[in-house]
C-alpha cells in the first residue's frame, strides 16, 4: 500500500511552526490518509517509510533544499511525487513553479496530480572544513555573494531589500576561471555570479520571466565591475547579454576555479562551501507538483479518430460539386509548369 507523507521542517524554524499551526487542518482534510513527521533538516538524517507515493515538504526554501538533499535517492528511484508547501510568503522556488498565492488554489494543487519533471543542478565543491561537498540545487546558487546574517523572521523581507540595494556585494574584484567541456570560456576578474534555474533569487529579486519546466541548460550571470546595484539594474544588466560589465551564458556543465573561502557558495539560501566547484545539470531529476503542465493523457487512435471532424462533401451530381471540380482542375493546370520539347527529347551525345 502506497503512503502519503507530510515532512514539516519546524523543529528549529518558528516561521514553519506558525505556518503549520494555521494550515494544519486544511492540509490534513485535503490529504486525510497522509502521515506526518516533524524534522530538523539541519540535523542530517530523515527516516522515510517504505512505498511512498507522495511527499509534501513544509518549510522555507532553505529547509526544502536541505530536506531534498537528505531524501533524494529514494524519491528519484521510486518516482515519488513531491509537493512544496512554502512557509514563507516570498518563495523563489514556488514562484518559479507558478504556485498559486492563495490557500484555496494551493489546496486544489495539493489534491491534484498535475506535475512536471524538474531539472536540478548537482554541485561538487569544498566545504568550510576542507572536505568534499555534494549538493543538489533546486533554484539558485550565489557565488561570492554572502547573504546578511539576520534572524530567521527577518530574512525574507530585509534580505531581499539588502540584496536589491547591493549592501552585501563585495567591494573588490577577484580572479576566476570558467571551463566547460575542457575549454576555458572566461579567465579574469569578477565581482560575484549567480547560477539560476528559476526566475527569482532566494531572498532576492526576480531576474527574469522564465518559469520552470524541462531544462537542457542552466543560466549563469556574472558581474565583472564594482558598482552599486538595484533589482532593476541587475535585471537589465542580465537581460542585455555579454559586455564589459556582465558575462551571461547557458551551460549544462561548468567548472569554476578560484581559491579562497571568500568565494563562498550559497545554494537556495544554504551555505554549502566555497570554490573551486563543478556544476552539472540533472535533467528531469525530480517529479514535482506544478500547475505549469498537466500530466499528458495518452488517447488511443480510435478515440482520436472519433473526435476528428470530417469535412462535409457535396452530393453527387450537384452543381456545387461540378463548380468546385472545374475550379480545382483549372488551378491544377495553372500550377503545372510548361515543359519544353528539348527537355522531353534531348539530343543524343555524339
Amino acid at each position: 500500500m502506497t503512503q502519503q507523507l507530510f515532512i514539516i521542517d519546524s523543529l528549529r524554524c518558528p516561521k514553519t511552526t506558525n505556518f503549520w499551526r494555521r494550515h494544519q487542518a486544511s492540509f490534513l482534510s485535503a490529504m486525510p490518509e497522509a502521515e506526518m513527521i516533524f524534522v530538523d533538516s539541519s540535523a542530517g538524517s530523515i527516516d522515510l517509510p517504505p512505498k511512498l507515493d507522495r511527499v509534501m515538504i513544509v518549510g522555507t526554501d532553505a529547509g526544502c533544499s536541505r530536506v531534498i538533499n537528505l531524501i533524494y535517492p529514494p524519491l528519484a528511484n521510486e518516482g515519488v511525487l513531491v509537493t512544496f508547501l512554502p512557509s514563507e510568503g516570498d518563495s523563489a522556488l514556488c514562484q518559479g513553479l507558478n504556485y498559486p498565492p492563495d490557500d484555496k488554489s494551493l489546496l486544489a494543487l495539493l489534491r491534484s496530480k498535475n506535475h512536471i519533471m524538474m531539472s536540478l543542478v548537482r554541485c561538487h565543491c569544498t566545504d568550510f572544513s576542507g572536505g568534499p561537498q555534494s549538493w543538489l540545487v533546486l533554484n539558485d546558487i550565489l557565488l561570492r555573494l554572502p547573504q546578511p546574517k539576520l534572524p530567521r523572521l527577518l530574512q525574507g523581507v530585509l534580505g531581499r531589500l539588502l540584496f536589491a540595494r547591493g549592501f552585501n556585494a563585495p567591494k573588490s574584484l577577484s580572479q576566476i576561471s570558467l571551463m566547460t567541456e575542457h575549454k576555458v570560456v572566461y579567465n579574469g576578474a569578477y565581482l560575484f555570479a549567480v547560477i539560476l534555474l528559476g526566475s527569482q533569487v532566494t531572498h532576492g529579486p526576480q531576474l527574469c520571466e522564465i518559469q520552470r519546466g524541462f531544462q537542457h541548460k542552466f543560466r549563469y550571470y556574472q558581474i565583472n565591475q564594482t558598482q552599486s546595484f538595484t533589482a532593476q539594474s541587475l535585471r537589465q544588466l542580465f537581460s542585455e547579454g555579454n559586455d564589459a560589465e556582465v558575462y551571461t551564458q547557458q551551460f549544462s556543465q561548468l567548472e569554476v576555479r578560484a581559491v579562497g573561502e571568500e568565494h563562498a557558495l550559497i545554494a537556495d539560501g544554504v551555505e554549502i562551501g566555497h570554490l573551486p566547484a563543478s556544476f552539472t545539470l540533472l535533467p528531469r531529476a525530480l517529479k514535482v507538483s506544478s500547475p505549469l503542465l498537466a500530466t499528458p493523457v495518452k488517447s488511443s487512435f480510435k478515440a482520436r479518430f472519433n473526435k476528428a471532424e470530417l469535412p462535409s462533401l457535396p452530393k453527387a451530381g450537384s452543381r456545387l460539386l461540378k463548380i468546385s471540380s472545374t475550379k480545382q482542375a483549372a488551378a491544377q493546370v495553372q500550377k503545372t509548369p510548361r515543359v519544353k520539347k528539348a527537355q522531353l527529347y534531348p539530343k543524343p551525345k555524339a
